[in-house]
């Protein structure tokens, strides 16, 4: 893992919410790094504060998502997953409706050179 976290950061927003949301999305890297053989896995992690906005970023070296269905990566039950592994499908998912419903942002995943970017973006303030 390498860390690219600006430091003093506050968040006053839904911690445990967004902790799932995080998770969800290493255990993504973890699992295709693993499950692809990648000699040299690689996850990067950039948290900064902009203009009251918080951007987080999550890339890894996994060789990406297939072109054709990347934009279905957040829909319900949707999973590319070997069928053995017993996903669900849900986790990227219930991501989307947190980052989206709960903290008022926007997350997205695009293809880059050697895997996926995961972007995150939201308030870094609570709202009610």
């Amino acid at each position: 893992v390498v860390e690219d976290i600006q430091e003093n950061i506050s968040i006053n927003s839904y911690y445990n919410y967004l902790s799932q949301v995080i998770l969800s999305i290493l255990q993504n890297s973890i699992y295709f790094l693993k499950h692809r053989n990648i000699t040299a896995p690689i996850i990067s992690v950039s948290i900064k504060e902009i203009n009251g906005n918080i951007q987080m970023k999550f890339e890894d070296n996994a060789g990406g998502i297939d072109k054709d269905i990347i934009k279905n990566i957040f829909d319900y039950n949707f999973s590319q997953r070997d069928k053995s592994d017993r996903s669900t499908g849900l986790g990227l998912y219930i991501s989307k409706l947190i980052i989206e419903d709960k903290l008022h942002g926007k997350i997205e995943a695009v293809n880059t050179q050697k895997g996926v970017s995961f972007s995150i973006s939201f308030s870094s303030e609570k709202e009610d």
